[in-house]
């Protein structure tokens, strides 16, 4: 009967040393100004590079920042940065499952910052990643 207390005992020990375990996922936070001035809504996302074994985490931007909490953060590498930003078109179409009229929307951030983006980051343990990403609508 004791040993099977001293089982459970360590099983128990296990499971909540795995549960305190430290993350190596940091945070990141930035800036994303269009033409000067703050990008006000958008989402970024850092995909990592070949030789990074990272998942892909990204953010909402809100009046030009944007942050990734530790806990949905990144593992050290390089990463492409893909940012893109939404606005209405105007035009409406209809849902298609309700029909119901649904507002169309149109990316318009250059392509050269979201589907063929060469922008790259380096996030390291120890720094601040912090990054500024100034775009130019052309």
């Amino acid at each position: 009967m004791m040993c099977r207390h001293r089982v459970i005992f360590a099983l128990l020990i296990s499971l909540l040393s795995v549960g305190c375990q430290k993350s190596d996922r940091l945070s990141v936070t930035g800036r994303v100004a269009l033409d000067g001035q703050p990008l006000a809504s958008g989402v970024v996302n850092l995909v990592p590079l070949p030789g990074t074994k990272s998942p892909t985490s990204g953010s909402e931007i809100i009046d030009g920042e944007f942050s990734i909490a530790a806990e949905q953060g990144l593992l050290p590498g390089e990463f492409r940065v893909e940012i893109t930003a939404m606005r209405s078109t105007g035009e409406t179409d209809p849902h298609p499952v309700t029909r119901e009229a649904v507002e169309r929307l149109e990316q318009y951030l250059p392509a050269c910052y979201n589907t063929e983006s060469t922008q790259t980051v380096n996030v390291a343990a120890g720094e601040k990643n912090h990054f500024e990403f100034p775009l130019e609508s052309n």
